[in-house]
Parts: C-alpha cells; sequence; structure tokens
C-alpha cells in the first residue's frame, strides 16, 4: 500500500528543514513500501480584515502572494528535492506545493485534502525564549499537532553536540549554505558561523567559535574556502 509523507519547507531553506529531509530519507529507507513524498512551502501572507459582501461575519481572507515570494518558494522547493534526489529519492516520487496563508493552516488543509500519512516538521531544541516566543506568536508547530488528521513526527535538532560533533555540524551547514550560493562571494568569520549556525537562542561561547574556527579549517583544507586573518580575526570566503 502506498504511503504519503508530507514536509514542511521553510523559506529560509534552514538547517531545521534540512534535518527533516535527512529524517525522512532515514524513514524511507527503512520503510519498503511505495511512498509519495509532498513537499510544502507556505507563503505566510497578511489577512484582510475589511468585510467583503458575500463573506461570513469573522470570516478572513489573505492578500495575494507577491512574484518574489512566488520564485523564493518555487526556489526552497527546488533545493529540498535536489537533496532528496541526492539521497536516493526518486525524483518521480516527489510532488512540490506552494500554499499562501497561515502555515499551520495550509499545512493541516493539505494533509487532509491529500490525505497524508504521515506529516514532518523540523524543529529546533527548547530554549530559555520558547515560552516567551510562543506567548507573544503563538506555536506553529503546536497547531499542526492540535488540527493534523495524521501522525506528525517532529525533526528536533540536537539541543547539544560534543565539540568534534559541533565541529562537523558547522562544517555540514556551511556547505549546504555554499551550495545554494554558488553565485555569490560569501565571507565568513568563526562568531559569525557559531551565531547564524546556532542549535539554540542561547548565548555564543569560546567552545562554539573555537569549533567554527576549526570547521573553516576544514573547508580551507578541502580547497572550498580560502582563509585568511586580517586584524586578527580569521576571514574566510568561497573559492
Amino acid at each position: 500500500m502506498s504511503q504519503c509523507i508530507l514536509v514542511g519547507v521553510d523559506a529560509d531553506f534552514s538547517l531545521p528543514t534540512h534535518y527533516a529531509i535527512e529524517v525522512v530519507c532515514q524513514v524511507l529507507e527503512q520503510d519498503q513500501e511505495t511512498c509519495q513524498l509532498l513537499l510544502l512551502h507556505v507563503i505566510p501572507v497578511p489577512f484582510d480584515p475589511a468585510p467583503r459582501w458575500g463573506r461570513s461575519l469573522g470570516s478572513l481572507s489573505t492578500y495575494p502572494a507577491t512574484s518574489s515570494q512566488q520564485r523564493q518558494a518555487r526556489h526552497v522547493l527546488q533545493q529540498a528535492r535536489t537533496l532528496l534526489a541526492r539521497r536516493g529519492v526518486p525524483l518521480d516520487t516527489i510532488e512540490l506545493l506552494v500554499r499562501a496563508g497561515r502555515p499551520a493552516d495550509e499545512l493541516v488543509r493539505v494533509a487532509q485534502e491529500r490525505q497524508v500519512d504521515l506529516l514532518v516538521l523540523g524543529s529546533r531544541p527548547s530554549s530559555r525564549l520558547s515560552p516567551l516566543r510562543r506567548a507573544l506568536f503563538g506555536s506553529t508547530t503546536r497547531r499542526v499537532l492540535q488540527g493534523a488528521p495524521c501522525r506528525v513526527l517532529l525533526a528536533r535538532l540536537p539541543c547539544s553536540l560534543n565539540t568534534g560533533d559541533l565541529v562537523a555540524w558547522y562544517e555540514q551547514a556551511m556547505q549546504l549554505c555554499l551550495q545554494q550560493r554558488t553565485d555569490t562571494l560569501v565571507i565568513f568569520t568563526p562568531a559569525e558561523v557559531a551565531r547564524r549556525f546556532a542549535l539554540t537562542d542561547q548565548a555564543i561561547g569560546d567552545r562554539e567559535i573555537e569549533a567554527a574556527a576549526r570547521a573553516l579549517e576544514r573547508l580551507a583544507n578541502e580547497g572550498l574556502m580560502l582563509c585568511q586573518v586580517i586584524g586578527g580575526e580569521m576571514r574566510c570566503w568561497n573559492d
């Protein structure tokens, strides 16, 4: 019997989304059944609260997505599709979907419409700011968990790594970034890498910056970046 898996893809094609795709690949390796994979990007657009003739009281309509948002949506979905293909997932089993609206609502709606068996979302580990963020903005994950008509798998990034794993994490993150920006100059410093690819919202310390510096050195040794100490700080750029 064919299975259907839905994966949420965010606009930044962030590390949690990358991790979600890795988890999906692991699921597919373990499942011998035929599987259809739906990649969904939801464009968050503002709602129009003004009354309209023929619209029920209290209902909302969304403003249309811009052409720039549409292009970005197609771009990140293609990136996700390419990553899956590199992991051996057949292209004819992957379908790309773009919706506009509230991300949680659209994820649930697509899961219902397509009779999805499993919904996969990337998620960062909890941090001290998580309760405040949920209080201010709500939680897409929580809304999906409450409304989804199927199983939901949260691919949560590890909250902590040892130094060796942290170096490998930064190295992989930078490689993915360089693959996405092959036509532009990218300049990294250890401190920027540690902040940009942080696993949590916690403060960045010497351990993280040292691991980022080691990751940059690895990329330089592999010929992917050029590094130079300028003003006492290591700066690296794509070759």
